[in-house]
């Protein structure tokens, strides 16, 4: 017999991660695997275990490269500390019962003295929130002990929607930029438990990867509003992101309803009052999922109600432990306060742990970060003097003492406090005499102010006309004891290409140097 399991509904549950699987029968009892080891790669010196798992079986025996390991007679076989001896050895089990006697499948064991790289990501921020519309721009690097940093080619970024145990692709695995962005869509915004997640890959030379990821949560959650009065609670104190637990602080667990985990929201336990200042400021919904914690199994018995401005606006009735969750969603444009209120339902408070999952209140002004339209990400540079194109890159956080060009050692000996922390792009010294019509494009994010700054004792570049404003600004490069003297000129560029024309100038060729481009 076959069947199908969604492999959903579970607290232990991997997204992704359903199976197709066969029910048999083995006569005579004889043993069946049900898991095979696993091919493993560890750093040299590193332990490394392989383990099975099988139905039925008394008796296990594993062999390295075919032949018998002595006292390795366990579900499982460890190494303690691998040498490179140890790479390419192949590890199988021989599993036995009174019925007979089956063999696992081979797994081959890697050591390498390659260390893994090591992947960062810059933005978005960990405590950043969302709304639907809102552009989300993403920058991260990777490095590398034995390669140092790692360009671009060798960064993938991912996006997806969480939602309870699974996830929706929204971005597919995409390569070769250390920055991006994208808009989100009105896409499950009415789900409590709900967020994004983005993912970086990084790939060294010789194949070995690291994943980060960095989760991102919709606005805004309640625990980011201004409480009024004093918070009311039947057993210890409220919690923030946890259940209620006992009468200690932060000593809830992991908020679980229907046996699916919340990463945010309140855990109370009845009877509780809690309420919040929204200050007239949201037009969108209070959101929430709510039911008694997984925590207290099927005891404990509960009513949630949702008060606007001393209103009742929802009465869930008697929820019990066990029961299926509940979902909220009241609009509360224009009110000045939300009342969250829990009541025993009628057989006293032991075991009343109740939860508001994921709950957020949306469509409200003030967020709790800076919006995040306003930070510009580069992407897509693209330089048209293939001579010098390696050593453009584009770069964050621009201070004093950055190197300005990929092939010389000028550094940024001052800056004017309207460049100080911008992104900007590193340059090449010797794309100054490139004559093309076009010398650079970039794509931003959104729109945003680009600098750049130019020796401009002997005139600019045509492309430099009316458009672009001087700020009356200068910036100073130095390399050795030389030190030379930078006009700032800025110009305001939608989202989407930006092109720049050749640094090459009228004038003497001495006078002729590269620029720099600057993104605030």
């Amino acid at each position: 017999m076959y069947y199908l399991a969604r492999n959903q509904g579970s607290a232990t549950a991997v997204p992704g991660a359903g199976t197709l699987s066969k029910i048999i029968y083995v006569g005579g009892n004889a043993p069946n695997i049900t898991s095979n080891p696993s091919n493993t790669t560890v750093m040299l010196g590193a332990g490394a275990t392989f383990s099975i798992s099988a139905d039925g079986a008394t008796k296990f025996q594993w062999q390295r490269n075919g032949v018998d390991l002595p006292n390795a007679q366990a579900g499982s076989y460890s190494i303690a500390a691998t040498t490179m001896a140890d790479n390419g050895a192949r590890f199988r089990v021989i599993v036995s019962s009174a019925g007979g006697n089956v063999v696992s499948t081979e797994a081959i064991l890697t050591v390498t003295n390659n260390r893994p790289p090591v992947a960062t990501i810059t933005f978005p921020a960990a405590d950043m929130q969302f709304a639907p519309g809102q552009i989300i721009n993403f920058d991260g690097s990777g490095t590398d002990a034995e390669d140092g940093v790692l360009p671009a080619s060798a960064l993938s970024w991912k996006v997806d929607f969480q939602h309870d145990t699974h996830a929706h692709a929204f971005v597919a695995p995409t390569a070769g930029m250390k920055s991006g962005s994208f808009t989100v869509p009105a896409f499950e915004e009415n789900e409590a438990n709900m967020w994004i997640r983005i993912s970086l890959t990084v790939t060294d030379a010789s194949g070995a990867s690291t994943t980060l990821s960095r989760n991102i949560f919709p606005g805004r959650q309640i625990s980011q509003f201004s409480l009024l009065g004093t918070p009311v609670n039947g057993w210890g104190p409220y919690e923030v992101d946890r259940s209620n637990g006992e009468d200690g602080a932060t000593d809830g667990r992991t908020i679980a309803l229907s046996g699916v985990p919340y990463l945010h929201g309140l855990g109370v336990h009845a009877p509780s009052e809690l309420r919040f200042a929204l200050n007239s400021q949201c037009t969108g919904n209070f959101i929430a999922d709510i039911g008694v914690d997984n925590e207290s199994g099927k005891l404990g018995s509960v009513v949630f109600q949702v008060y606007l401005d001393n209103v009742k606006v929802y009465d869930s009735g008697t929820v019990r432990g066990g029961d299926p969750r509940k979902t909220v969603n009241v609009n509360v444009a224009g009110k000045k306060e939300l009342r969250l209120a829990v009541n025993d339902a009628g057989d006293g408070i032991t075991s009343d742990h109740a939860d508001w999952g994921g709950a957020r209140v949306s469509g409200c002004s003030t967020p709790s970060t800076p919006p995040q339209e306003t930070i510009a990400a580069i992407s897509n540079l693209q330089v048209f003097d293939t001579a010098t194109t390696a050593y453009w890159s584009i770069q964050s956080n621009l201070k004093v003492g950055n190197t300005v060009y990929g092939d010389r050692v000028y550094t940024f000996a001052s800056l004017p406090a309207l460049l100080t922390d911008g992104k900007w792009i590193r340059t090449a010294n010797d794309a100054r005499s490139f004559t093309g019509p076009t010398l650079v494009n970039f794509w931003l994010s959104v729109a945003a102010d680009v600098y750049v700054a130019l020796d401009n004792r002997v005139g600019l570049p045509g492309w430099v006309n009316s458009s672009w404003a001087d700020t009356g600004a200068d910036l100073t490069t130095k390399e050795g004891a030389y030190t030379q003297r930078f006009r700032i000129f800025k110009k305001r560029f939608n989202a989407g290409m930006v092109s720049l024309g050749s640094a090459k100038q009228p004038g003497p060729d001495r006078y002729v140097s590269m620029y720099m481009i600057i993104v605030k």
